[in-house]
C-alpha cells in the first residue's frame, strides 16, 4: 500500500514540477525576446548563443540560428525571412581604428543587413558594413568583407563570388 501511495505522489509533484517549470521557461522566453529591437515569434535559437546589444537587433520570420553564433550588434543588425546562420559564424558590427592608441578607445560602428533567403555557412565571418543580398549563399569559413549581390555564393578569405544561385521554387 505505501508504494502505490509513494508513485501516486512522486507523479503528482513530478507533474507540479513540470507546469511550475514550463511557466518558468515561458516567462524567460518571453523576457529573453522582448529585448529585442524586433524578433518575429517563428525565429528558432540553438543555444549558446551570443547576441549583443539586442536592442539593436532586428530578425524576421521563419530564421534559424545554430548553436555557437555570436552576434556584435553594436552598428545595428537586421536579419531578412527565411535565413539560415550555421554554427560557429561570427557576424560583427564593430571594429576599432588602429590609428588610435590605445586601440580599444575607439570603435567604430557599421550596420548589417542579411537579405531574405541567405544561408550563412558554418564558421563563416561577415564584417561591419556589409549587405548581403537574397538569397545569397556564404560558403563555410568565408570571410565577408565588402557587399554580397543578391544569389552570389561567396566562398573563400576574403569572400569572392564563387557563382551564382539558380533559384528553383520548392513546394510542400
Amino acid at each position: 500500500m505505501v508504494k502505490p501511495l509513494k508513485r501516486k505522489l512522486r507523479k503528482y509533484f513530478f507533474s507540479i514540477y513540470e507546469k511550475v517549470k514550463r511557466i518558468i521557461d515561458n516567462y524567460e522566453k518571453q523576457k529573453y525576446r522582448s529585448s529585442f529591437k524586433y524578433i518575429h515569434e517563428t525565429v528558432i535559437i540553438y543555444p549558446p548563443v551570443i547576441i549583443e546589444p539586442k536592442e539593436e537587433v532586428s530578425i524576421h520570420e521563419n530564421v534559424s540560428i545554430a548553436p555557437f553564433v555570436q552576434m556584435w550588434a553594436y552598428g545595428g543588425l537586421t536579419i531578412g525571412k527565411n535565413t539560415l546562420i550555421a554554427a560557429h559564424t561570427v557576424i560583427s558590427t564593430s571594429t576599432h581604428d588602429h590609428t588610435i592608441s590605445p586601440i580599444r578607445k575607439r570603435r567604430i560602428n557599421k550596420g548589417i543587413i542579411i537579405g531574405e533567403d541567405v544561408w550563412i555557412g558554418s564558421g563563416a565571418i561577415i564584417m561591419p558594413g556589409v549587405t548581403i543580398g537574397n538569397g545569397a549563399v556564404i560558403g563555410a569559413g568565408a570571410v565577408v568583407l565588402k557587399d554580397v549581390e543578391p544569389n552570389a555564393i561567396i566562398v573563400g578569405n576574403p569572400g569572392k563570388i564563387k557563382k551564382y544561385r539558380e533559384i528553383k521554387t520548392y513546394f510542400t
